[in-house]
């Protein structure tokens, strides 16, 4: 379902550092933060455009993205 997925930092070395993501999905681009094992989304939001059943999928995809060992969040 996943088309593409970036990660960038923000707030590099500073208490505040946070993994901001885009990720492209069916077409549509949806951005968040990932803190603490937890998903923040920016608008728009993708719990608006699909069913719950695929935001799951979307999330547990980024959560797997985040957990293969290349990016920490």
């Amino acid at each position: 379902m996943i088309e593409d997925f970036n990660v960038n930092l923000m707030f590099e070395d500073q208490h505040h550092e946070r993994h901001k993501f885009k990720v492209t999905a069916k077409g549509m681009d949806f951005r968040g933060i990932m803190h603490k094992g937890e998903i923040n989304w920016f608008h728009p939001y993708p719990h608006r455009h699909f069913e719950e059943e695929d935001v799951q999928v979307i999330e547990t995809r980024v959560h797997e993205l985040f957990n293969d060992g290349t990016i920490s969040g």
